[in-house]
């Protein structure tokens, strides 16, 4: 299972390849994840408590499994038709209408979105998605690069900053922050929204450090030292 799972982590973070496949490649994945999506999703169905997503029972070792590989096939097909340019792009929105709650196939229409260089339909598509997944972080970035394509930098802070306060040790998410407050030439104002969320998280080592980060770009070395990990803050 931990195979799966790497290949799942790599599939997902894996930059789109842009070499144009056979139309019958592209048939056959769009084929086969018919088939697939219908699976996983009989099988997510099957790991569901019958008191409901509340109830805490221990889930089948083979059942995860079995839900692990079709996630796994998913993917795997999902970048084919990625791969695919605009024949793909069409099997995949083909997809989603067909299996309008599938998160995978959404996902993936989102990321054809990206690749066409259409930035209006990434938001529509995205903040149609975050209606059933509001803290979703996965979608407020791809909202934030979405609106940096428009032009609309003030939006794409925004996006960034929610990003980052929903999971302020994503280290990624906190570059991009970062980046973006700098250009902004906002840097004061992040500072006070790494004070704010220290309060929330005040045994937060990363949270710690990240105010430290910003007091050291301002050039206010001995505040920096006083919020340092293992001191008391001020």
């Amino acid at each position: 299972m931990t195979r799966l799972l790497v290949g799942l982590l790599t599939m997902l973070t894996a930059p789109v390849a842009l070499s144009a496949q056979a139309p019958d490649d592209v048939l056959a994945a769009a084929q086969s994840l018919r088939r697939q999506v219908a699976e996983l999703q009989r099988a997510e169905r099957d790991l569901m408590p019958p008191g409901g997503a509340s109830v805490l029972e221990p889930a089948d070792d083979d059942a995860l499994e079995r839900r692990t590989h079709l996630r796994a096939e998913v993917m795997r097909n999902l970048e084919v038709l990625l791969a695919a340019g605009p024949a793909g792009r069409t099997e995949i929105q083909r997809l989603a209408v067909e299996f309008p709650s599938a998160d995978l196939v959404r996902r993936a229409e989102i990321r054809a979105a990206f690749v066409a260089d259409e930035p209006d339909e990434v938001l529509a598509l995205a903040d149609r998605m975050r209606i059933s997944v509001p803290r979703d972080t996965q979608l407020l970035r791809w909202r934030a690069e979405a609106y940096e394509a428009l032009g609309r930098q003030a939006e794409a802070l925004q996006a960034r900053q929610a990003r980052w306060e929903l999971a302020p040790e994503d280290g990624e998410a906190w570059r991009a922050l970062v980046r973006a407050h700098e250009r902004a030439g906002s840097l004061e104002r992040l500072r006070e929204s790494v004070a704010r969320l220290r309060l929330l998280h005040p045994a937060s080592t990363v949270v710690r450090e990240q105010e430290m980060e910003i007091l050291h770009r301002l050039g206010r070395y001995d505040e920096a030292a006083r919020v340092a990990p293992g001191t008391d803050g001020p």
